[in-house]
Order: structure tokens, then C-alpha cells, then sequence
């Protein structure tokens, strides 16, 4: 499904959707996928991403055929559990960051196993929630 996409941007309102605004249309899946085979979509559960921006319900879109790189998000598995967190790596060392009220790093040392289920290459935060 196609959305249509206005050609200007909004500043500080929102243009009438009359046909000269109009530009092209917008698949969001096409914007937002890039490799769909290795991309799901995961819903947030807590605020621990609020400092980067990711809130509770948020809906992450994750590329598991990327390899994580500094500084990027990423859905990884801690203790058994799936979290959202940065990802970190200066020459060996790896930590997993979160941003939120209680702002901790998950530092590994050699031998520890990370497992990063993907990389977020997006976030859908909704303002009015549709359903």
C-alpha cells in the first residue's frame, strides 16, 4: 500500500494535501525494509532506549543481515532475554548501553558470548494510536 508523499516539508504546520503539493507516492515498507528476508519487526517494551529516542510500544524494524558497528542499535540477547541497546566495540571489548532512567552499560570480556539478533535500522513511535 502506497501512501502519498508531499514535496515540501513542514516547518512549523502542515500544507493543505492538495494535488500541488503532491510529489509521489510512499510505500513504507519499501523506505523502511532494505533486505527483506533478514528484517522483522519487534515491539519495545520498556523505556530503557528513551535517551536515544526509542519509547515503550515503539515498533523497531531490525536487519539481522547487518553486522552491528559502534554506536548502532541493535536487538541482542542478554541473560535469555531480548533487549534493545547501543552497541559498543573498542578493539575487543563490547558493551551493550542502554539510555533510559537508569542508564547502565553490560561490559563483556573475552570468552563471554553476545549474541546481536540484528541491527535497528528504524523506529515507528506512534503520537495517536490508531488501533
Amino acid at each position: 500500500m502506497t501512501i502519498p508523499l508531499l514535496a515540501r516539508v513542514a516547518h512549523a504546520g502542515f500544507p493543505s494535501p492538495a494535488s500541488n503539493y503532491l510529489d509521489q507516492s510512499l510505500n513504507l515498507h519499501d523506505y523502511l525494509v532494505e533486505d527483506k528476508p533478514a528484517t522483522f519487526f519487534m515491539r519495545v517494551a520498556t523505556d530503557d532506549m528513551k535517551g536515544f529516542g526509542i519509547q515503550r510500544g515503539d515498533i523497531l524494524v531490525v536487519d539481522r543481515g547487518r553486522t552491528p558497528q559502534h554506536e548502532q542499535i541493535v536487538v541482542a540477547e542478554l541473560d535469555g532475554e531480548f533487549v534493545v541497546r547501543q552497541f559498543r566495540q573498542r578493539g575487543n571489548r563490547m558493551a551493550l548501553v542502554s539510555h533510559g532512567e537508569h542508564h547502565r552499560a553490560t561490559l563483556f570480556e573475552e570468552g563471554q558470548e553476545l549474541r546481536v539478533f540484528g541491527v535497528v535500522t528504524s523506529s515507528i513511535h506512534q503520537f495517536v494510536r490508531t488501533r
